[in-house]
C-alpha cells in the first residue's frame, strides 16, 4: 500500500533532474554565446564578454564541462597575448592545457598547447616549453603523426634556444619522420630547412647544411611560395656566414620575388623587409654601395612603422654602416639621426594615443553598459517602493563616484605618459648626440677601427634607449647597461676626464628587478657637463644602489665643482625638476640634492639621493 507514495517522490526527482538539465543547457548557451562574441567585438568588449563568461563559470562550476572552461582560458590567453601581456597570456594558456585530460583528437586543443608554448618561448622560459611538450605528447595517440610532429616541433623550438643542439637535432629528425609517416609533403620542407640550420649551429660547417638545402631544392616545384622564400633566404644566409658574399647576394635576389609574392598574399611587411635588409647588408660588404642605397630606399618605402622593431634596429645599423663606408659628411649622419629621433617620437606619440584611445573605449563601453543598466532599473522603478528608489539612488551615487575615480585615474595615467615622453626627450639630448657624432668623425680620421667600435657603441646606446622607452618598467640590468654605454661615449669626448663606479648593495641578480627607465642618466649628465666643467683634476662618479623592501635607494656622488656658480645651480635644478616631480608622485619622496661644501667639508661635488620604485615583473 506504500507504493503510490513513491510515485510523487519519483516525479519530484524527475522534475528536479529536468530542471537541472535545463539550467545546464541555459548557462552553457549563455557562455557559448559570450565566447563567440569575442570574434566580432573590439579588444575591450572582448575582455568584458570573457569576464562575464568566467563569472558564470565560477557561479556554476559543477554545471560546466571542462572543455568550455578551457576554451574560456584560451580566449583570455589570446586577448592578453595580443596586448603584449605575455605573463598573463602564458598563465591562461597553461590553465587551458591543464583541463585537457583525454586523448587529443582535435586541433583546437592543440592550439591551447601551442599558445602556451609560444608565450613561454617569448618569455624565454624554455624549461616550461619542454614541460608543455612532455604533457602534450603524453596525450596523443602513437599513430597520430601530424600532431606528434607538432609536439616535436615544440621540443626543437625550445632546445635550439637553450641551446642544446644535439637534442634539438634529434627532436627535429623525429618531427621529419612523423611528417613523412603522415604523408605531409608540404610541412616536411620547412622541417628540413630547420634541420639544415641546426647542423650549421652545432657543427659550424655548411657542408651538411647545403646538402639538406639541395634536397629541398630538388623538389622545389612542390614548395609553396613562402617555402621558396625560406629556402633561398637560408641559402643566402649561410653563404654569407661563409663570407661568400657574391653567392649570398645571388640567392637573396633569387628569393626576393617570392618575398614580394608572400607579402602580397599575407600583407606581412616583415617578409619583404627581411629580404631588403639582407640585400642591403651583403651589398655593403661587397662594396656595392649604390645597390645598398637602393635597398635602403626600398625599406623606407615600406614604412618603418610597418616592420618589426628587430628589423628596424638592423636597418638603422646598416644605415650607419653605409654612411661610414661612403664617408658621408656629418650633415648626412645628423639627418639620419634626426629622422631616427623623429621616428621614435612618432612611435612614442602613437603609443600614448593608442593607450589613451583604449582607455577611452573602455570608458565608453562601461558607460554604455551602465546606461543600459540604468534604463532597465528605471523601468522597474514604477513598480517599486520608496525604499527601493532610495537604494537605487544610493547605487547611482556610488556609480557616479566610480566614474569620477575612473576619470581621475585616466587623467593621472595621461600625465604619467606625458611625463615619460619628456623624460625620453631629455635623455635623447641633441647636444650630446651632435658632440658624440663629431667625436666619432674625428676618430674616423685617426683610427677607423676605433671609430667603428664607437659607432657600434652609439648604435647600441640608441637601441637601449629606444627599447627601454617603450616599457613602463625595464630590467635594472638593461638600465645600467644603457648608463655604462652613455658614460663610455662621454669618455670618448672627454678622455681621462673622469672615472665611474657602480656598486650594487643587496642586489644579486639585477635582471630580475624592474625599475622605471630613464631616471639615472640626466643626473649623470649634470655631473659630467656641469660638475666637471673647468676642473683641473680627475672627476669621479660613484653610483650606489641599495635594495630595500619597497624601493631601491639610489645615491649618486661626484667630486665636481658643486654649486659654486648660480648658473650651475639653475642648470642642475632644471634638469632634475622633472625627475623629482615624477618620483614625488610615485614614491612620495622628493629627489634630494646635497652640496658637499655645506657643513664645512673640504670635499667638493654633489650628492644626489632618491628612491626608485621596483617590481619583480616587467608587466608589474
Amino acid at each position: 500500500m506504500r507504493k503510490p507514495a513513491v510515485i510523487p517522490f519519483l516525479l519530484i526527482l524527475i522534475f528536479l533532474s529536468c530542471d537541472q538539465k535545463n539550467d545546464r543547457m541555459s548557462i552553457t548557451t549563455q557562455i557559448t554565446d559570450l565566447q563567440q562574441k569575442t570574434e566580432y567585438g573590439s579588444q575591450d568588449s572582448s575582455l568584458i564578454f570573457l569576464r562575464n563568461s568566467q563569472q558564470l563559470i565560477d557561479s556554476y562550476p559543477d554545471l560546466i564541462v571542462d572543455s568550455l572552461k578551457a576554451e574560456n582560458f584560451y580566449l583570455e590567453g589570446i586577448y592578453y597575448s595580443s596586448n603584449g601581456k605575455l605573463d598573463s597570456a602564458a598563465l591562461k594558456f597553461q590553465k587551458a592545457t591543464e583541463l585537457v585530460k583525454d586523448t587529443i583528437k582535435d586541433w583546437q586543443k592543440v592550439n591551447y598547447f601551442y599558445g602556451a608554448h609560444d608565450s613561454y618561448h617569448s618569455l624565454q622560459r624554455y624549461g616550461d616549453c619542454i614541460a608543455i611538450a612532455d604533457r602534450y605528447i603524453s596525450l596523443l595517440d602513437t599513430t597520430d603523426y601530424s600532431r606528434l610532429a607538432m609536439g616535436y616541433f615544440f621540443y626543437t623550438d625550445a632546445y635550439k634556444e637553450i641551446p642544446d643542439y644535439p637534442k634539438a637535432i634529434e627532436s627535429n629528425l623525429k618531427r621529419i619522420e612523423y611528417l613523412r609517416q603522415g604523408n605531409d609533403t608540404v610541412r616536411v620542407f620547412p622541417a628540413i630547412i630547420t634541420q639544415a640550420k641546426l647542423y650549421y649551429r652545432h657543427y659550424n660547417n655548411t657542408d651538411e647544411t647545403f646538402r639538406l638545402l639541395d634536397n629541398v631544392a630538388a623538389d622545389k616545384d612542390k614548395l609553396t611560395t613562402d617555402y621558396k622564400r625560406q629556402l633561398y633566404g637560408t641559402y643566402g644566409v649561410y653563404h654569407y656566414y661563409d663570407e661568400n658574399y657574391e653567392e649570398a647576394a645571388k640567392y637573396y635576389l633569387k628569393g626576393l620575388p617570392y618575398s614580394k609574392a608572400s607579402f602580397e598574399e599575407s600583407g606581412d611587411f616583415d617578409l619583404l623587409a627581411t629580404g631588403y635588409n639582407n640585400l642591403m647588408e651583403v651589398h655593403i660588404d661587397l662594396g656595392e654601395f649604390n645597390k645598398a642605397k637602393a635597398f635602403e630606399d626600398s625599406i623606407i618605402s615600406l614604412g618603418l612603422e610597418n616592420i618589426d622593431k628587430r628589423l628596424r634596429r638592423s636597418f638603422f645599423k646598416y644605415q650607419y654602416r653605409l654612411a661610414s663606408k661612403t664617408n658621408a659628411d656629418e650633415n648626412i649622419i645628423l639627418n639620419q639621426l634626426d629622422t631616427l629621433v623623429k621616428y621614435q617620437d612618432k612611435i612614442y606619440e602613437d603609443k600614448i594615443n593608442s593607450e589613451l584611445a583604449d582607455l577611452k573605449k573602455a570608458n565608453e563601453e562601461q558607460l554604455r553598459l551602465v546606461a543600459e543598466k540604468q534604463e532597465a532599473e528605471l523601468e522597474n522603478l514604477k513598480l517599486q517602493t520608496r525604499s527601493i528608489i532610495l537604494t537605487i539612488s544610493i547605487g547611482l551615487l556610488g556609480l557616479i563616484g566610480v566614474l569620477f575615480i575612473r576619470q581621475r585615474k585616466l587623467r593621472h595615467e595621461k600625465e604619467g605618459l606625458q611625463m615619460q615622453q619628456r623624460l625620453l626627450r631629455s635623455q635623447m639630448n641633441p647636444h650630446f648626440t651632435f658632440n658624440t657624432l663629431y667625436a666619432i668623425q674625428n676618430k674616423i680620421k685617426d683610427n677607423s677601427q676605433a671609430a667603428s667600435n664607437y659607432i657600434m657603441k652609439f648604435s647600441k646606446l640608441l637601441r637601449l634607449i629606444l627599447e627601454n622607452s617603450m616599457q613602463n618598467y625595464v630590467a635594472l640590468e638593461k638600465e645600467l647597461e644603457s648608463l655604462k654605454e652613455y658614460m663610455d661615449l662621454q669618455l670618448l669626448r672627454f678622455p681621462n676626464k673622469f672615472s665611474y663606479e657602480i656598486t650594487l648593495n643587496g642586489i644579486e641578480e639585477p635582471d630580475l628587478i624592474f625599475i622605471p627607465p630613464m631616471l639615472l642618466q640626466p643626473i649623470i649628465e649634470n655631473s659630467i657637463e656641469h660638475g666637471f666643467k673647468n676642473i683641473d683634476y680627475s672627476g669621479r662618479i660613484h653610483i650606489l644602489l641599495t635594495f630595500q623592501e619597497k624601493f631601491i635607494h639610489c645615491n649618486i656622488e661626484d667630486n665636481g665643482a658643486g654649486f659654486n656658480a648660480k648658473s650651475t645651480v639653475d642648470k642642475r635644478s632644471a634638469s632634475t625638476e622633472l625627475i623629482s616631480d615624477f618620483l614625488g608622485k610615485v614614491t612620495g619622496s622628493q629627489l634630494e640634492v646635497i652640496d658637499k661644501r655645506k657643513g664645512n667639508s673640504k670635499d667638493t661635488g654633489v650628492i644626489v639621493r632618491f628612491l626608485i620604485p621596483h617590481k619583480l615583473t616587467e608587466d608589474g
